[in-house]
């Protein structure tokens, strides 16, 4: 994924305005990033930027350009290396977001954390002004179709758990750039592992935020018999007033000795973890629980930590040796903590408690007063809505529509539960009961931007010309511009381009990174005549999200009619890489083919089309040209 921050572009801007480079030279270099560059990288990779020009533009804290062999005939060249403050090497440079930057032109960043496994992005959701908390994976753990299936279906089931006092809560999921992240409550007290880095806590501390944990667990298990698989004190967030909040079920993993993925850390697998993942249940997380407490009331785990050569020495320890008593460490821990530390520490599963129930029990008399939970997060209606609308970006149409309609079931009047039945059945196609779905959560809160939002979008597509026209007018004059995206789009095809253009103008001035927005820009102004600022307005939108299928068709329908046929086939071949269902892609690379003089490759090209999209309206006109 080409890096998608601000500061890369802002170096490119630079680079241009110094006359290092020109336009179309970074257009080129759009085309051919790969998955581990930057523009400016690539840039630099084709000698159009020094490495001393580099090296000015990154303040010397950036990429820097090495001679290296690619080892591959006649493509030696300089490669991209990063040196500076040695956190980031170059995969990480491809995929960091910067401070400042919005994911899914919703959740502006404010900080990033960056661990083992992933990044967590601490955000402002710019339009409900609250804050939380993104997490994605590193690519390389996304790698695997397997694996990403089990990421999605472990985090539908941690939306499921709801509103726990002891759970981050999980709204739901948003996919950007092609990547999942998992959209939390935001929780800035910092972690357990924070506090047992200071030493060791006492034992009755260490018995309250254990009985904690297993309360958020056992609801887990009760809920839907979800495992966690990496418990530990990094994984425990606390609020400020010291409620502990179990985080990251089913998302981390490790890679073996040999190469295979597991999932767990080794310090806290239990000994089935390592080889037996099928035996994997609630007692494996019963285990890492056992290490966990052990760690907070001694200010250290039961078995020594090791080098990153020494892995295998982890499995050893876990599955071989006898923990000791942690009143080695702690003398004043009471025996039954410590007989609980131990029988939670069993080799074999079957002696371990069967559950959290159980530890809960032993813990209560010993755990003293819990902290009040103070929590500003959904319902249960609030849960299955964020539901309903992760089933839908999973492309699983029948469960989005069958949550939605649960919430609609459970609160007929609320709004929000309106608004997302009516999503699910627009992913239906079923555009007419879509808006009155729509119109019905309009009924129930006049103020719900997306009610009326979504009865313009809906109204047009159920044919209702008229209707859509006037709720467009009524979003325009009451909603902020920031939820009208859609309604541009609405004013071009109304033929109201001047309005467009104007309402697209203030959406990107307020979100320079409102990709749709860009977008719709570049048609309005292409439809005005103006095709050089379109085409500028549609480079910024491959230049945000440069795997954006509809911007990279919308540039091809740009330089076909600019004349430029060559670039124009290029740029739609570049769409349909991303999205082979982009009618607009086929559409201009027949268009630039036929000016060429193809036209056999021309109408060949609108038959694939065709094939994919039958009786597509753009693609049949584009075939009359050719008969």
């Amino acid at each position: 994924m080409p890096v998608d921050s601000n500061l890369d572009k802002r170096r490119v801007t630079e680079a241009m305005r110094r006359g290092w480079v020109r336009q179309q030279q970074v257009e080129e270099c759009l085309l051919e990033l790969n998955t581990a560059d930057s523009i400016v990288g690539a840039l630099a990779r084709r000698g159009w930027l020094t490495a001393q020009q580099v090296d000015e533009l990154c303040g010397g804290a950036g990429p820097r350009i090495t001679q290296r062999d690619s080892g591959v005939a006649g493509q030696g060249g300089p490669t991209v290396e990063v040196h500076g403050s040695g956190k980031l090497d170059p995969q990480d440079v491809a995929d960091v977001l910067g401070e400042g930057d919005v994911i899914a032109e919703r959740y502006l960043i404010e900080q990033i954390r960056r661990g083992g496994f992933g990044r967590v992005y601490l955000c402002t959701d710019i339009i409900s002004g609250k804050r939380a908390a993104l997490k994605t994976l590193l690519r390389e753990h996304l790698g695997s179709g397997r694996l990403l299936e089990m990421f999605h279906r472990e985090i539908l089931l941690w939306i499921q758990l709801g509103d726990h006092p002891n759970i981050v809560l999980a709204y739901g999921l948003e996919d950007f750039m092609r990547l999942p992240f998992v959209v939390m409550e935001c929780v800035d007290g910092g972690s357990l592992e924070d506090l047992v880095e200071q030493g060791a806590l006492s034992w009755r501390e260490a018995a309250n935020f254990g009985w904690q944990i297993a309360n958020g667990l056992e609801h887990a298990r009760q809920v839907c018999g979800l495992i966690h698989r990496d418990l530990k004190p990094a994984n425990v967030l606390l609020t400020r007033e010291g409620v502990a909040k179990v985080t990251d079920f089913g998302i981390s993993l490790v890679r073996g000795a040999a190469g295979e993925q597991m999932a767990g850390t080794p310090g806290y697998m239990a000994p089935e973890q390592w080889d037996r993942p099928a035996e994997v249940d609630v007692r494996s997380d019963v285990y890492a629980f056992g290490v966990t407490l052990f760690e907070l009331a001694c200010g250290r785990r039961p078995f020594p930590d090791y080098p990153e050569e020494r892995f295998s020495e982890y499995r050893t320890d876990q599955q071989t040796k006898m923990p000791p008593d942690p009143r080695q460490f702690q003398p004043e821990i009471p025996e039954s903590m410590a007989r609980l530390i131990l029988h939670c520490l069993e080799k074999r599963q079957d002696r371990r408690p069967a559950n959290f129930s159980a530890i809960k029990r032993e813990l209560e008399p010993l755990a003293g007063p819990r902290p009040a939970a103070f929590s500003d997060v959904p319902d249960r209606v609030g849960g299955l809505v964020n539901q309903s609308k992760t089933y839908g970006l999973l492309g699983r149409t029948e469960d989005a529509l069958r949550t939605a309609r649960e919430a609609v079931r459970v609160a007929p009047g609320d709004a929000n539960a309106h608004v997302a039945l009516g999503n699910a059945l627009a992913r239906q196609g079923n555009f007419t009961e879509a808006f009155r779905e729509s119109e019905q959560a309009h009924r129930l809160d006049r103020a719900n931007p997306m009610a009326i939002v979504n009865s313009a979008l809906y109204a047009d597509l159920a044919g209702e010309r008229a209707t859509a026209k006037v709720w467009a007018d009524r979003a325009i004059a009451s909603v902020d511009p920031q939820h009208l995206q859609g309604v541009a789009s609405l004013l071009i095809d109304f033929g109201r381009v001047p309005e467009a253009i104007d309402l697209c103008n203030t959406i990107v001035a307020a979100n320079p990174l409102a990709i749709v927005a860009w977008n719709h820009l570049a048609i309005a102004l292409r439809r005005s005549g103006e095709l050089d600022r379109a085409l500028e307005c549609a480079i910024r939108a491959v230049e945000i999200n440069p795997r954006y299928a509809k911007g990279w068709s919308n540039r091809a329908t740009i330089l076909a009619q600019l004349g430029r046929f060559e670039d124009a086939i290029v740029s739609a071949d570049r769409a349909l890489e991303f999205e082979s269902a982009t009618a607009g892609a086929y559409a201009a690379k027949a268009a630039a083919l036929g000016h060429l003089g193809r036209i056999a490759e021309a109408q060949a090209c609108v038959e694939r089309g065709l094939q994919i999209m039958p009786g597509n309206s753009l693609l049949m006109r584009a075939m009359a040209q050719f008969q």
